[in-house]
């Protein structure tokens, strides 16, 4: 049977640590808690982003109502229409 490169090279075969190839309760403890964290950290991204997003709105509406209540009267002459 052919050697693989890694046994031609260092004279032993590869040996796979056990969490890689299976996991065990630590690594899978630790995974869920790096999970819940991160979509702690995501839920508050996401409503910090909903906050600017709502004030945004609020200040576009502002100008948009302003800019067309400002009260300018137009002269309309007959060479403009």
């Amino acid at each position: 049977m052919g050697a693989t490169p890694f046994a031609l090279a260092y004279g032993m075969e590869v040996i796979i640590p056990t969490e890689i190839g299976m996991p065990t309760a630590k690594t899978v403890v630790q995974d869920q808690r790096d999970n819940d964290e991160e979509l702690i950290r995501q839920l508050d991204w996401a409503n910090e982003l909903r906050g600017h997003v709502a004030i945004r709105i609020v200040h576009t509406i502002r100008g948009q109502l302003l800019s067309t209540t400002k009260g300018h009267d137009h002269d309309f002459f007959g060479q403009d229409l």
